[in-house]
Formats: C-alpha cells, structure tokens, sequence
C-alpha cells in the first residue's frame, strides 16, 4: 500500500483524533491483526484543518507529530 493515496484508515483507539500511542491502525472497519498497516508513517486528516504524520510500528501507533 505505500504510495497510496486518499485510503480510510480506521484506529481501534478509545478517543477521537489525536490518536494514542499504542492506538492500532487497521485499513477495515474490524479490528484484525490481518488488517494492520505496514510498518512506515502515514498522514491522517484533517482533523479540524489539521494533518498528522503518524508513525506506525507491529500495526500500532508509535508516535505522531502535527504537520
């Protein structure tokens, strides 16, 4: 999927945008380990206008920053 533009991602966190560290990050609305996105960083928005670079590390948020 790298290169991929315009995708829905979905996270299983508890909480709206900014995600959570440890937050998975999946490509379909079901929570399966099948489903994780890559290692790599993504841009996720807007979120009220803003984008975030999120790294993603065994499927899960590892860290993000706003951009």
């Amino acid at each position: 999927m790298n290169g991929d533009v315009n995708i829905t991602y979905y996270h299983g966190g508890n909480s709206a945008l900014p995600l959570t560290t440890g937050d998975p990050i999946i490509v379909k609305k079901r929570k399966a380990d099948e489903f994780n996105v890559a290692n790599g960083y993504i841009k996720v928005g807007p979120d009220r206008g803003r984008y975030f670079s999120v790294q993603v590390v065994d499927g899960k948020t590892a860290g993000y920053t706003s951009c």
